[in-house]
């Protein structure tokens, strides 16, 4: 199938313009051709033309952290006990977040290769998932929740979480995980909120073991990524050789230096705290955003010199489908439309080593795309208004089509 979007205006994420009137021709789910408006063209007979005058064409949008198997859909936990309430949970998610924007999302825990093999070929309708498997979590750490059936209640993958201790066993639960043929490793490397054990402020694994499962991920060329929101946690982690800080909550100008130092990268999850209840570390969490505030004033010195990408961090169903609020969010905390928008096209690309396959609107590149009926670069919040967006394409098939 081809299709012709004419008379539409390109956001230009790389370099934060706007190209105005132009044609766009989409073959063999690739933009083939950019054209000037009312240029003489030539296109196959059955092409599909979409007038998009007026509009912004924009690149479907990357969420480079979420959990679209760890999703509370209904109030009672007893239904989820079941394989098939498991898939229907996750192939919801998937959807609600696909009919959202999300083109594209890097999974932080339970997402397993049937699930990207399926949305790969279409069986189901979702963003393209980046995976890593289980995460990884010492004995009472981040991810140890007592009793593994609690987590079976709400994550649909057969070994939720790996919990273990020691060099050699850290190196065993790696290589388990690249058995499962994963795109990442996941490590929680300190404390966090949404679990009964640990206190947010704790250091998880000691130096050794990080950097044994480092060294393990980066034998077969995988990428780490480490949950860590406390300045102690994110300190050792880059030193120990971890490739992406996920949250960086409480990131000081230290610590943005030491990770340029180590070309290191942050995800900020920052609208969470704004939108979620923490229940008995309500008053931790409430800190917490304060921290994430000033981390985000910080992020805008240092965007330019190294990457910071953009997640969502849902993990329960009734944020799925809200990864654009956190780029409206970071606008609120002071950053511009354009970082924004940015952070979560090109560079959680760049971060997912697709740069040059997906994140941005050229000739060649994947056509996952976005039409809305606004600029997002004069209000960032339209990313969020399903009436203004018209359109959703991700490998260049039509997901949502309201012209």
């Amino acid at each position: 199938m081809s299709y012709l979007i004419k008379n539409c205006n390109i956001l230009d994420v790389i370099n934060g313009t706007i190209l105005k009137e132009k044609d766009v021709f989409i073959e063999n789910n690739r933009f083939k051709n950019i054209y000037p408006n009312k240029s003489i063209l030539e296109f196959p007979r059955d092409t599909v033309i979409i007038d998009a005058s007026g509009m912004t064409l924009m690149p479907g949008l990357i969420d480079a952290h979420i959990h679209v198997c760890w999703s509370f859909c209904h109030d009672s936990k007893e239904l989820l006990n079941t394989p098939y309430r498991y898939a229907m949970d996750v192939k919801k998610c998937l959807e609600k977040n696909l009919l959202s924007g999300i083109t594209t999302v890097r999974d932080a825990g339970g997402a397993t290769l049937e699930i990207k093999e399926m949305l790969k070929n279409g069986e189901i309708a979702g963003p393209n998932v980046f995976t890593c498997g289980s995460p990884i979590s010492q004995t009472c750490g981040h991810g140890d929740f007592l009793d593994s059936e609690i987590l079976k209640k709400f994550c649909a993958s057969v070994e939720p979480l790996e919990i273990v201790d020691g060099v050699n066993n850290c190196i065993k639960a790696v290589r388990r995980q690249l058995r499962k043929s994963v795109d990442w490793i996941k490590v929680f490397a300190g404390g966090g909120l949404g679990s009964p054990l640990d206190p947010p402020n704790s250091l998880q694994f000691t130096e050794h073991e990080l950097k044994a499962i480092v060294n393990a991920s980066h034998d077969y060329n995988k990428k780490v990524f480490a949950h860590a929101h406390y300045e102690e946690a994110i300190k050792r982690a880059i030193e120990c050789g971890i490739d992406s800080i996920e949250h960086a909550t409480c990131a000081t100008r230290e610590l943005f230096e030491l990770a340029i130092k180590n070309n290191t990268i942050f995800v900020p999850t920052v609208n969470l705290f704004f939108i979620e209840d923490f229940g008995n570390k309500q008053e931790v969490a409430d800190k917490m955003k304060e921290s994430a505030s000033k981390m985000l004033e910080l992020a805008k010195e240092y965007f330019d010199s190294m990457l910071i990408g953009s997640g969502s961090d849902a993990f329960v169903y009734a944020n799925h489908g809200k990864g654009a609020h956190e780029l409206v969010r970071r606008v609120e905390l002071g950053w511009n439309e354009m970082m924004a928008i940015k952070s979560a096209t090109h560079i959680n690309a760049k971060i997912l080593g697709v740069e040059k396959e997906i994140g941005t609107i050229e000739e060649g590149y994947k056509a996952d795309l976005l039409i809305i009926d606004g600029n997002p670069l004069d209000n960032i919040s339209i990313l969020t208004n399903k009436d203004a967006l018209k359109l959703i394409m991700k490998d260049g098939k039509i997901y949502k089509n309201n012209f």
